[in-house]
């Protein structure tokens, strides 16, 4: 799981590392050989090269990737936006450099017909900007992007905030990103992912401490990471590998828990024991015989099988298709004051916990929130755009609130732990947006936080993960808009 650094963490970094005795020029040079490499890798036409570049160090890389190019034979063109009064010094540095060679510089207000060129490099900003783009950048972005010719951009699209992925106004659509030292979280967020196109991470030399001032680290999930997950000890059996309760279903609505049980059986769960309602134990039992079955009178429920169920369970997933009626209400108020097991609350107990947060905050085990947006306004009274906004923010202030792990789910989906430590998702597609997908990533992460329960957001970010994976999966074989949620099960592998 690879560190996600900040904005304010790199430029840190940056300063403690010149401060060390690598100097920015040496640093610029880095970045800028890194930037060829990704170009030949790519195998773009460097034959007619535009490099728009900023006022900033950014621009700075862009003049040596000119440099470069004119080094090896190339007649790069470079576009010189902003007032040459504001350069920075490594900058004007870089520029009296490139004027000793063949290179042809235009101020941005005399840029020529772009009619003919192979490639763009983008180099106007870099992870600096927090403010809305302005004229004539945003002129000069729109021209990029009518373009119709390929994009390299210099550390992060233009206009694209390092720290959220939004869209500051507008921004840069690259074809690929060079990125130095770590990922940033604004090319792995949309929008700011769609504007990144294929990102390349690169070392330049910038240490990057673990000291850094921040008050959660963050951390970038991926398919590689599924191998933390721990091994089956061969001397194990069907109790050890952990009995799970699923509570799931309501009246004649069984389908929620048929697919939450089965994931969680899947995922490596020695036992799966579903508690609901009775009309759905026919269709339960013949369709999913390898689950136990425990089953209550919605309009007469009593608490003794919830008891003799928790008594025999190791962790608890209730929420998917419970309803949120009264008798709903009652058994998941009963579930919270009487457990300590690893608990996790999905679907509609996210809803029926609106306006109850009293109710988590005094849980005394592990305890994972799965909402979606829509969900998540619900629990918070937050606006749905606020929350897309800035997903981490939301994330990690409802789990300070709550004391729970929250995993918000999206396009990418933002994993806080109480723990202080928050992940990241980036990898899901479509093909997970079809009914009882949530289901199944529920059913994923009961069996994990039981495998995992000293670490509930470690085991919230593996179950994601797990989940994107069988979506990616699925979609390569089906494609995305034909996956159901029954399908993503057969594809889960640990």
């Amino acid at each position: 799981m690879e560190r996600i650094w900040t904005a304010a963490q790199l430029k840190e970094a940056d300063s403690r590392t010149m401060r060390q005795g690598l100097s920015s020029p040496v640093l610029m040079e880095r970045a800028a050989l890194a930037v060829m490499e990704v170009l030949t890798e790519e195998k773009l036409d460097l034959s007619g090269t535009v490099v728009f570049c900023g006022t900033g160090n950014n621009g700075g890389d862009g003049i040596v990737v000119a440099r470069l190019l004119a080094e090896r034979g190339y007649h790069p063109l470079v576009v010189a936006a902003g007032d040459p009064s504001r350069y920075s010094t490594e900058r004007k540095q870089q520029e009296e450099l490139l004027r000793t060679y063949d290179v042809r510089i235009v101020p941005a207000e005399d840029l020529p017909d772009l009619t003919g060129k192979t490639l763009i490099v983008d180099a106007l900003f870099g992870i600096g900007l927090s403010r809305m783009v302005q004229e004539p950048y945003a002129g000069l972005i729109r021209t990029i992007n009518d373009s119709g010719i390929p994009v390299a951009a210099v550390d992060i699209p233009s206009g694209v905030h390092t720290d959220t992925g939004q869209v500051l106004g507008c921004a840069v659509k690259a074809s690929c990103t060079v990125s130095f030292s770590g990922p940033k979280a604004g090319l792995y967020q949309y929008p700011g992912k769609a504007c990144a196109g294929r990102v390349y991470i690169r070392k330049i030399g910038i240490r990057l401490p673990d000291d850094m001032p921040e008050d959660r680290e963050f951390h970038l999930v991926t398919q590689q990471d599924l191998s933390l997950l721990p091994g089956r000890a061969e001397s194990g059996n069907k109790g050890t590998f952990g009995k799970i309760l699923v509570i799931a279903g309501s009246r004649c609505i069984c389908g929620a828990a048929y697919l939450s049980a089965k994931a969680c059986l899947r995922s490596g769960a020695g036992m799966v024991k579903i508690y609901t309602e009775e009309t759905n134990r026919q269709a339960l039992a013949a369709s999913f015989p390898e689950a136990l079955l425990e089953t209550y009178r919605e309009e007469a429920w009593e608490s003794d099988g919830l008891e003799a169920a928790l008594n025999w369970a190791d962790a608890v997933l209730i929420g998917p298709g419970i309803g949120t009626g009264k008798t709903a209400s009652d058994i998941l108020e009963y579930v919270c004051s009487r457990s300590r097991l690893p608990l996790v609350l999905d679907a509609d107990a996210l809803n029926l916990l609106q306006g109850r947060p009293d109710m988590l905050r005094a849980y005394p085990g592990p305890c994972v929130l799965t909402p979606h947006v829509m969900e998540m306004s619900r629990l918070t009274g937050e606006d749905c755009a606020a929350i897309k906004a800035d997903s981490r923010k939301a994330a990690e202030a409802l789990a300070e609130k709550s004391g729970a792990c929250v995993v918000l789910k999206d396009a990418h989906t933002v994993i806080a732990g109480a723990d202080g430590v928050s992940y990241l998702y980036p990898e899901g597609s479509s093909a997970l947006a079809t009914a009882g997908s949530g289901d199944v990533l529920a059913g994923i992460l009961a069996a994990f936080l039981f495998q995992l329960s000293e670490q509930p957001s470690k085991a919230a970010a593996l179950a994601v993960c797990l989940h994107g994976t069988c979506g990616n999966r699925a979609a390569r074989e089906r494609s995305e808009a034909a996956v159901l949620a029954g399908d993503l099960i057969d594809y889960i592998r640990i």
